[in-house]
């Protein structure tokens, strides 16, 4: 039957768009159609000048779609490099040491970032070298979204982009947990690195923590130059 093909069809392509052309003049047989998503249900005979505006229709409703959706993708991909930017711009001043905490925290505040806590530590993702160079380095930017995913809404942990060469994990925690929270972030990191073999050279290395945020500019220098 025709909605059974139509119910097989939006299971594994719910995208597509179909048409049912029926010589059944029965409410029960259009109500299926509607539930399972068909876009017409149109009976028999039909002229032909009927069906190709029917058609024109359905083509002006996925041009449509299809205009909102590259909308959504781009705005999307602005929102999320804007973001990138703000976040990035935040962590440098985080780390020069020459902001204000009202200004950090109010600035941390706008990014959606709660960063009160007894203790802070920092943990760096280096990449240090590719070979070879464009099949090391995809590998590298792969395992960076990874992690940059991994941690997307951790309470405990905040990843900043620097470069395609390092993140820099923020890591926030109480006294008591600040280095179990530590080490957890950096195994997370080790273990996502594993499938990178020997076509990327790569550190993890872990700071040593603060006790406050003010402090995290001094001990991000030190991770950095351990």
């Amino acid at each position: 039957r025709s909605s059974d093909l139509s119910r097989l069809i939006k299971k594994e392509l719910p995208q597509t768009t179909i048409l049912i052309l029926s010589g059944y003049d029965d409410f029960s047989y259009a109500k299926e159609a509607i539930s399972i998503g068909v876009s017409q249900y149109l009976l028999k005979p039909l002229s032909r000048d009927r069906l190709l505006d029917v058609l024109r229709d359905i083509k002006k409703q996925k041009d449509k779609e299809q205009e909102q959706q590259r909308y959504l993708a781009q705005f999307t991909d602005e929102m999320q490099e804007y973001l990138a930017s703000s976040r990035r711009g935040f962590f440098d001043a985080l780390v020069s040491g020459r902001a204000s905490m009202t200004d950090l925290l109010e600035r941390a505040e706008k990014l959606g970032l709660d960063l009160v806590a007894q203790q802070y530590n920092i943990v760096l993702f280096l990449v240090e070298d590719v070979l070879p160079a464009a099949a090391g380095m995809e590998q590298a930017a792969g395992v960076q979204d990874a992690l940059y995913n991994r941690f997307a809404g951790d309470a405990k942990v905040t990843v900043f982009r620097l470069g395609i060469d390092m993140l820099v994990f923020l890591v926030r925690s109480g006294l008591s947990t600040i280095e179990q929270e530590t080490q957890r972030c950096a195994d997370a990191v080790e273990t996502h690195c594993a499938p990178l073999g020997n076509t990327v050279h790569w550190s993890v290395v872990i700071g040593k923590p603060v006790a406050r945020l003010s402090a995290v500019a001094q001990c991000y220098r030190r991770t950095r130059q351990a």
